[in-house]
């Protein structure tokens, strides 16, 4: 649903927003290559074995890309694709941060760059576990955190006078509640099933909040949605 929201919007949006978005997907697909451990289908397994069902890896049962592909294709996306993408995203995104009529394209990135972010310490979080040479240096995940920290603050500023999410008893803090004419009716509908998810996992987004586990998907994406939201410490 996501990625047919993205494509309706880059495609109605001015060139340059439709642009930043499709470049953000791609930024988030390829962080998604590198921070997921890849497998093997099919007849073919270039000799490797099934992890163990008793490791306790999210790969137990699945076999795995050789190490050593696995270092090629993260040293080709580390080294070449990801730097050149994170530029060109953040860049674009702090200037549209200035632009009224982008609530929905300033959303969509940054609930993808927020992902992100869970997904990289997700990422780190197993390394760890392992003891793996991959395991992201402490102050490269504070720098993370902070960042997550940086998008939250830009998000809940830009969505200051137009927030879709806000919850009833949060009309003291007098925001305006007209609607934003940018949305389409595909917009608010997907809006409204955000709404729907967001009550039906709300004790799960407290729970990690309160226990702070970043490395769970909706960690930092959750806290998008918090009607006061503040600032919290980004050391692990």
């Amino acid at each position: 649903m996501l990625c047919s929201i993205c494509s309706d919007t880059s495609e109605r949006q001015p060139s340059e927003d439709g642009h930043l978005l499709e470049k953000a997907f791609e930024l988030w697909f390829s962080i998604r290559l590198t921070a997921d451990l890849p497998c093997l289908g099919g007849d073919e397994t270039l000799g490797m074995e099934p992890v163990s069902v008793d490791d306790g890896s999210p790969m137990a049962g699945k076999i795995p890309l050789p190490a050593v592909t696995m270092q090629q294709i993260d040293a080709a996306l580390m080294e070449e694709v990801l730097p050149q993408l994170r530029k060109g995203v953040m860049d674009g995104f702090r200037e549209l941060m200035c632009n009224p009529k982008s609530w929905m394209t300033v959303y969509l990135i940054s609930f993808m760059l927020l992902h992100s972010c869970s997904m990289l310490t997700r990422k780190h979080d197993e390394a760890r576990k392992h003891q793996s040479p991959a395991c992201t240096a402490l102050e490269d995940l504070r720098k993370l955190h902070t960042s997550a920290q940086v998008i939250l603050a830009y998000y809940h500023h830009r969505s200051d006078s137009f927030n879709p999410f806000e919850h009833a008893s949060s009309s003291s803090r007098n925001r305006n509640h007209q609607p934003d004419k940018c949305l389409t009716e595909d917009d608010k509908r997907f809006l409204e099933r955000t709404k729907e998810l967001l009550q039906q996992r709300a004790a799960h987004i407290n729970m990690i909040g309160n226990d702070g586990r970043r490395g769970e998907d909706l960690y930092f994406v959750g806290q998008m949605f918090d009607d006061f939201w503040r600032r919290t410490e980004d050391a692990r």
